[in-house]
């Protein structure tokens, strides 16, 4: 948990609680499980205009999921949710986002391919900002294409072969 507070130059206060965490399960030896997420909730106030002030809570969250179907073909899925933090004079709402990509070695383990599905479900995603004070009121819908496929082609060319040293300790010779 994160406690942040500033005091800006121009004369507002920011107060940030934030709560972040990270949870990786192997549920088998083919099927890795992890979840992450993110919450924040802000406080703003301008310190020179007192009734302009905003509080709220922003974040993200997310699970994926990775299953290794055999030694050549895996599957990996994603599921979360952004939430943008807010601003002094408004907010930008949240946006889903899911995929899934299979993928398949050949020659050996030396080519990957795979094939990448995300926001299927969707055409069009749209994200709604407002900003607004006493003095105005603005409200922008942006929409962008959603639904996308993607091919990916790795080639792997060889094998790292560095030497990795097994002795501990720390040795600083290079001090003055």
């Amino acid at each position: 948990m994160v406690f942040c507070w500033s005091l800006a130059k121009n004369r507002s206060r920011e107060a940030q609680l934030s709560l972040n965490g990270n949870i990786t399960i192997s549920m088998s030896k083919a099927w890795n499980l992890v979840m992450n997420s993110n919450l924040q909730y802000t406080n703003l106030q301008n310190i020179s205009n007192t009734m302009l002030q905003n509080n709220g809570l922003s974040g993200s969250f997310g699970i994926s999921n990775t299953l290794q179907v055999n030694k050549k073909f895996t599957i990996s899925t994603f599921f979360g949710n952004f939430k943008p933090p807010i601003g002094l004079q408004g907010y930008t709402s949240s946006q889903w986002f899911y995929n899934i990509t299979p993928s398949y070695k050949f020659f050996k383990d030396k080519l990957v391919l795979t094939i990448a599905a995300a926001r299927f479900f969707s055409n069009y995603v749209t994200v709604k900002t407002v900003q607004s004070d006493p003095n105005f009121h603005s409200e922008n819908l942006n929409s962008f294409q959603a639904r996308n496929l993607r091919l990916g082609i790795i080639w792997n060319f060889g094998k790292l072969t560095e030497k990795v040293s097994r002795k501990k300790g720390i040795n600083n010779d290079d001090v003055l």
